[in-house]
């Protein structure tokens, strides 16, 4: 039986990933806080035998930024990461994969990105995922790293669409800001079997854009998601207002980038939700 050691596996996607692997033969042993704060020599043995990690576990960025808020979004990220890129290299039979999240904020807001795309943000959420990324990177000398860069995931039950849906069929949605900002999205069971695609094909390394190959902006979003509920969706939300609610923490809402998922496209993976429509077409059915 193969074994994945998984961080995040009761938060929003480690959930559904962890059932998905279950149901496909995969051992699960999660990865808590307190295998962290147990110390390295700890996390090594939990590691040991595993064929894979997969590390999703961080502080939810989409609340109100403090200076110890800001703190804790990094550090949650940046020290279990590096935790993890130790261990894994202290062990003498590593698992063959480190699977490491990161986001599509690394990118700035201009252009169209794929993975080799260096425009990269150099706002707080482009240094925490180039930060992010590099921790993982380390462990490359005695593994294979994959850093899956996470869109909009859009689900049931969780992200992005469970503080949307509630407004949107009041009839009180509509485009944030401009509107005109990427949307780069992703429904949930495209994301959780694309994260098992990068463990097992064994040519992938390095970045991978996990967004559905559809460009969209945040006015389709909201044009989209309204119609579907047969509801209004033009009443538009401030940025400004954002700002009042979330102070700097808006930025990861009003922002967004217009990512393809190039490598994931280039190795063959089938998305099963590959446009807006059809991805909330799917999420609304199954929350009704």
């Amino acid at each position: 039986m193969k074994k994945v050691c998984l961080t995040g596996a009761t938060g929003f996607v480690g959930s559904h990933l962890k059932k998905i692997m279950e149901a496909q033969g995969w051992m699960i042993r999660p990865l808590a806080r307190t295998d962290f704060s147990a110390g390295v020599e700890h996390l090594k043995e939990t590691l040991r035998g595993c064929n894979a990690v997969v590390h999703l576990a961080g502080t939810p960025i989409a609340q109100r930024w403090s200076a110890m808020v800001k703190q804790e979004i990094y550090s949650s990220r940046i020290l279990t990461t590096r935790a993890l890129s130790k261990a894994i290299c202290d062990i003498e039979e590593p698992p063959s994969v480190f699977v490491s999240a990161s986001a599509v904020g690394i990118y700035d807001g201009f252009g169209i990105h794929d993975e080799n795309s260096t425009a990269l943000a150099e706002d707080f959420l482009g240094k925490l995922c180039k930060d992010w990324e590099a921790e993982a990177q380390a462990a490359k000398i005695c593994t294979r790293v994959v850093n899956p860069r996470i869109g909009l995931v859009l689900g049931r039950d969780g992200g992005f669409l469970a503080r949307q849906l509630p407004v949107f069929r009041l009839g009180l949605g509509g485009p944030i800001a401009s509107g005109k900002q990427g949307f780069p999205f992703i429904h949930l069971h495209d994301l959780c079997y694309a994260l098992i695609f990068v463990i097992e094909n064994h040519e992938i390394h390095g970045p991978v854009n996990m967004v559905a190959p559809e460009l969209v902006d945040n006015k389709h979003f909201a044009k989209t998601l309204g119609k579907l509920l047969n509801k209004p969706s033009f009443l538009p939300v401030p940025g400004l207002a954002l700002k009042l609610l979330f102070g700097e923490g808006a930025e990861a809402i009003v922002s967004g980038q217009f990512v393809n998922p190039s490598k994931l496209l280039t190795f063959g993976f089938q998305f099963k939700f590959s446009t807006l429509k059809d991805a909330l077409a799917d999420v609304i059915s199954k929350s009704c």
